[in-house]
């Protein structure tokens, strides 16, 4: 007999309530523990199947993991390395032209073109050198795709390019130096405002702030063509230098071929001390000067040619000015007879001693040089100009009192001056030095300004004398007494006005 009764899932036998239950120990038994054996049996292998499964899977999904991190490392590099591509490409804008040759010449004009170089340099190259240059291929092909735009550009503006180009060839234009070239002598030849400056040490580069480098800004369109040596005149060589006498270097001024003659605007002739100081004769000097003169005339046809005849002050002593004056008259009447006009520069700077001159007392310091510059600019835009002659010459200069009075009949300026002794000059405040009213022909009226008074006075007492003025209303000389004298026998008061009719 056997159990009727089973478990539901394994068919085990059970004791019932039955009476028809008769459970066979040793059958129902056997049979059980074969079943629990059989099906541990398969329980064990199942187990071990599962385990072995679920350790792969984990492997797997370690893997799986390990693989995933890996890959955001590789993204978050690849994104660095994008945008660093992208702010090199930015950065880089500008040498765009310079790296579309590059691909060029490599055959890359597309991001097909680069894919194919790859795939080329795969095939020959070894490992590490493909890898190496496959990332500069794709960092390469990054600024392929934004070099279309570009491209697109520069293939508009070939044609512009190449129109440039032929007018640059055309115009011998080769380099950056040959176009400022160019552009230089356009301008010359544009302007033909050429200032030529023919003299001596008074015009030369050898001093600070010389007169001719601070003209004023109405006149720096003028090109300078300066031809001045020091020591030379107009009959004077200059000994260091020989072959610069100022029609010497009005010769050089005519041969120089950096300029066209006929584009000389204004000619400067300004010296004539050296002759006088190594003792050429008055009559030797009118030649020379008139000579001179009229070959700037000839030689630079649309010039206004300025003579500025003289250059010295009071600064080396009364008596050696007064027989450079004496000199200096001769010249300047001949020149006046002659037709030739002239400037009294010679009057610049006196009156102004010593302060207008450097330690040897001759040469014009910076304060002289502006004296100077203010007169050439006057000159040179035609609000002074030349065309002085004679109009009262009274006395000697060498043996006793004298006055002397030129005028301009271009520019109405009317120049004044002389030497007088004031011996019997008494009391202080103001006293009349000299009265000319006797002295026709006086120019004057009572709007005429006085617009300068320079003076300068020797011997006894002459501190006692506090200045010197002109009046063109009352035509007399005037000075300011301080002190009153005691004995002005020896004082003697030298004068140089100017005024404006």
């Amino acid at each position: 007999m056997a159990s009727i009764n089973k478990t539901p899932h394994y068919n085990l036998s059970q004791f019932g309530d039955s009476p028809d239950d008769k459970p066979s120990w040793r059958g129902d038994y056997t049979g059980d523990m074969s079943k629990i054996d059989s099906q541990m049996y398969r329980n064990e292998t199942d187990a071990t199947t599962a385990t072995s499964i679920a350790n792969t899977a984990k492997t797997t999904a370690d893997n799986a993991l390990s693989l995933a991190k890996t890959n955001e490392s590789d993204a978050t590099t690849a994104k660095t390395t994008a945008d660093n591509a992208l702010s090199l490409a930015k950065t880089n804008e500008s040498d765009i032209a310079e790296q579309e040759s590059y691909f060029n010449a490599l055959g890359v004009t597309s991001q097909q073109t680069a894919q194919s170089l790859v795939s080329t340099i795969n095939g020959k190259a070894e490992n590490t050198t493909v890898t190496a240059l496959q990332g500069t291929v794709t960092a390469l092909q990054g600024k392929v795709a934004g070099l279309s735009d570009t491209t697109a550009l520069v293939n508009a503006n070939k044609t512009d390019i190449t129109n440039i180009t032929a007018n640059l060839n055309a115009l011998h234009a080769n380099t950056v130096s040959d176009a400022g070239n160019l552009y230089n002598t356009v301008q010359k030849l544009d302007n033909s405002n050429h200032l030529v400056i023919i003299g001596d040490s008074f015009s030369t580069n050898a001093r600070e702030d010389v007169w001719w480098a601070n003209l004023p800004e109405n006149c720096k369109h003028l090109e300078v063509h300066n031809y001045a040596v020091g020591g030379a005149g107009f009959l004077q060589d200059s000994g260091a230098n020989p072959g610069n006498t100022f029609a010497q270097q009005i010769d050089k001024a005519i041969a120089d071929e950096t300029f066209p003659n006929d584009r000389v605007s204004h000619v400067i002739i300004y010296g004539g001390y050296n002759d006088w100081s190594c003792g050429k004769t008055a009559e030797d000097e009118k030649s020379a000067v008139r000579a001179a003169y009229m070959n700037a005339v000839s030689s630079f046809p649309n010039a206004n040619v300025i003579l500025c005849f003289g250059n010295i002050g009071m600064a080396n002593g009364v008596e050696k000015y007064n027989t450079w004056k004496k000199w200096v008259k001769v010249v300047q009447g001949s020149l006046y007879t002659n037709g030739v006009p002239f400037v009294q520069s010679d009057l610049w700077l006196v009156g102004y001693t010593p302060t207008v001159f450097e330690g040897d007392g001759l040469h014009p310091n910076n304060i002289g040089e502006g004296v100077i510059c203010s007169h050439m600019a006057a000159l040179i835009m035609g609000w002074q100009t030349s065309g002085e002659h004679l109009i009262i010459q009274n006395g000697d200069s060498d043996t006793m009192n004298y006055v002397e009075m030129w005028y301009n009949d271009l520019t109405g300026i009317v120049s004044l001056y002389g030497k007088q002794s004031p011996t019997g000059l008494t009391g202080t405040g103001q006293q009349t030095l000299l009265d000319l009213g006797g002295y026709p022909p006086l120019i004057g009226n009572e709007n005429n300004p006085l617009f300068g008074c320079a003076w300068y006075m020797s011997g006894g007492q002459a501190d006692k004398v506090r200045s010197v003025c002109f009046s063109p209303v009352n035509k007399r000389v005037y000075v300011n007494i301080g002190e009153a004298f005691t004995d002005a026998s020896t004082l003697t008061v030298y004068f140089n006005c100017h005024y404006h009719i």
